[in-house]
């Protein structure tokens, strides 16, 4: 008779370091994914809070409705920087960007001029506000088009993934657009 204990003797162990691997590797990339989602959220609820500071900064800051001054694109930035450090536990300024655009318009027309502020690390958008205003502005009761604003947040996460699979990315970011009074 054969003994088949003895021929298996090791098998398990071998199954075993395989099966580790894969399930280290699973959960790495689990962990990767919920920093990343959780970050994601965060940057999701402060640029709609931005967007509506920077809309909204006539009755906050008596600024001039028709133009974005830098110190008020500064003073965004700050209290955004501020709230994200208060609810990330390692959060690192200069890992964290935000771009502030607005569109404005002249008889109907499209300024030419299309300020932008590009605060901390640079954030890139694939369009820019200028490419899709076309779909997004609306005509007002006094016959003008609202003026439309976008706040782009990004921060660079650590990525747990690249290193072991060799794919993955860093970049977490979040736009919001919205209309002018």
């Amino acid at each position: 008779m054969i003994n088949l204990k003895s021929k298996q003797r090791g098998v398990f162990s071998i199954e075993f370091a395989l099966v580790s691997v894969v399930l280290g590797m699973l959960l790495l990339f689990t962990m990767d994914v919920v920093v990343k989602l959780s970050m994601k959220g965060k940057l999701d609820r402060l640029s709609f809070s931005a967007v509506s500071l920077v809309k909204e900064r006539t009755q906050l800051y008596e600024s001039n409705y028709s133009m974005v001054e830098p110190q008020d694109a500064i003073l965004v930035y700050n209290t955004v920087k501020n709230s994200l450090s208060r609810t990330t536990g390692n959060f690192d300024e200069s890992s964290f960007g935000m771009r502030l655009e607005h569109q404005t318009y002249t008889d109907k027309v499209a300024d030419i001029d299309l300020p932008m502020f590009s605060l901390g690390t640079g954030c890139v958008v694939n369009q820019s506000l200028s490419n899709i205003e076309n779909g997004l502005s609306v005509v007002t009761t006094w016959g003008r088009k609202s003026t439309l604003y976008r706040v782009t947040l990004c921060y660079e996460t650590d990525d747990m993934v690249s290193g072991v699979l060799g794919n993955g990315f860093t970049t977490v970011s979040s736009s919001s657009v919205i209309l002018g009074r």
